[in-house]
């Protein structure tokens, strides 16, 4: 399938007599839409060798809701240090949650997913609480403010040398109007002491 102007278009190829064939489009509702409007939506299918055009087209309609919550577009940034870490040593991953508005975002918890090769020792956060999962439940973060949470990891001594990452993720009960900004993530490059002592 592909699309073009606002119109998708699927190429079924053939199909045998009561065969069937599906797909699935999925689109965004604009979040400036006004509260009630209904949105139609019309499928059409065709064939050279259509014998009756009657039952080629159906519609189906949704009506838009605006949310009691206003927008909240959550941002998260990620840095880590230091970079290289060498197996067995502590690293420390800082993630800085940004409302940027228009309105009060509230329910707003982020997700650190750790990497595996590490093993989890400290989270702390400027608000809120988080537990060793690791999962932080921010509550209500006005517009412009942040939240700083601080995460400490212990490379594993056997972690072979190369590259680990770690992956976040903040939500808020707000729509969010660019939920493209909503992770962020961090590549470390693991190194391994390949020094050999002799007493």
């Amino acid at each position: 399938c592909y699309e073009d102007s606002g119109i998708v278009t699927c190429e079924v190829g053939e199909l045998a007599a009561g065969a069937g064939a599906s797909y699935l489009v999925q689109v965004r509702v604009n979040s400036a839409i006004v509260n009630g409007t209904s949105i139609a939506n019309t499928a059409y299918v065709t064939s050279p060798v259509e014998s009756d055009a009657s039952n080629n087209a159906s519609t189906a309609t949704v009506t838009a809701l605006q949310s009691a919550l206003g927008l909240a577009d959550m941002t998260i940034g990620k840095s880590d240090g230091p970079d290289p870490v060498t197996a067995g040593e502590l690293l420390t991953y800082t993630l800085v949650v940004t409302n940027n508005g228009p309105a009060v975002a509230t329910d707003v918890s982020v997700v650190d997913l750790l990497p595996a090769g590490t093993s989890f020792v400290s989270v702390t956060s400027t608000q809120g609480l988080c537990n060793g999962g690791v999962s932080c439940q921010l509550g209500d973060v006005a517009v412009g403010a942040t939240a700083t949470i601080t995460v400490v990891v212990r490379v594993d001594s056997d972690t072979p040398a190369g590259d680990v990452t770690n992956n976040a993720r903040v939500s808020a009960a707000n729509p969010d109007p660019t939920p493209g900004n909503n992770s962020a993530s961090a590549t470390t490059t693991v190194e391994v002491d390949d020094t050999l002592s002799i007493s």
